[in-house]
C-alpha cells in the first residue's frame, strides 16, 4: 500500500512552483486555490492541464503560477471510486 501524498516543488529561481501528485485509477482530481483557509474559504478551479478529466493514472505535475497579489493556498480535490 502506497499512501497518497501530494508535494510542492520549486521550479527554478523565481519561476514558480510545481504541485506533484499521483493520479489513482477511477478517481477525478481537481487542483484548486483559495486566498484564505477556513470555513469561509472560496475554492476555485485552477486552470491547469492536470484538471482534464481524461488525464491518465500516474504521476502528475501541475505548474502553479506565482501569486501577483495576496497569498494563495492550493489543494487537490479527489472524487470518485
Amino acid at each position: 500500500f502506497r499512501s497518497w501524498c501530494p508535494e510542492i516543488l520549486r521550479e527554478g529561481f523565481g519561476v514558480g512552483l510545481v504541485l506533484g501528485f499521483n493520479r489513482l485509477a477511477g478517481r477525478r482530481f481537481e487542483v484548486q486555490w483559495a486566498s484564505e483557509v477556513g470555513p469561509s474559504a472560496r475554492w476555485s478551479r485552477l486552470e491547469v492541464e492536470e484538471n482534464d478529466p481524461r488525464a491518465r493514472s500516474g504521476d502528475s505535475r501541475a505548474k502553479l503560477p506565482l501569486p501577483d497579489g495576496p497569498t494563495r493556498f492550493y489543494r487537490v480535490s479527489v472524487a470518485g471510486e
